[in-house]
C-alpha cells in the first residue's frame, strides 16, 4: 500500500475512532461492564481498519482493479485488407 493510500486509510480510521469514543462514553453512562466494551472495541477496530484500508484502495485505484477487460472487434474481410 503506497503512502497516500495509507494516510487516507488512517484518516478514515481516525474518524471512525471518534465515533467509537462517542459509543464508549454512552457505554460508560450505561454502566455496561468495561470488559465487554473492550472486547467490542477490539473487534470493531479490526473491522474498521480493514474497511478503511479497502475504501482507501478503492478510492485510489478504482473499483475494477484486477478485472480483465475483453475487447471484441469486428473481423476484417479479405477484400478490405487487400485494398
Amino acid at each position: 500500500m503506497d503512502c497516500r493510500t495509507r494516510i487516507a486509510a488512517i484518516g478514515n480510521l481516525i474518524s471512525r475512532l471518534v465515533l467509537l469514543a462517542d459509543a464508549y462514553v454512552a457505554a460508560v453512562l450505561d454502566r455496561r461492564p468495561l470488559i465487554r466494551v473492550a472486547e467490542d472495541t477490539a473487534a470493531w477496530l479490526g473491522r474498521a481498519w480493514r474497511a478503511s484500508a479497502a475504501e482507501a484502495r478503492t478510492r485510489r485505484h478504482g473499483p475494477g482493479r484486477g478485472v480483465i477487460a475483453v475487447v471484441i472487434t469486428r473481423p476484417t474481410r479479405e477484400e478490405d485488407a487487400n485494398v
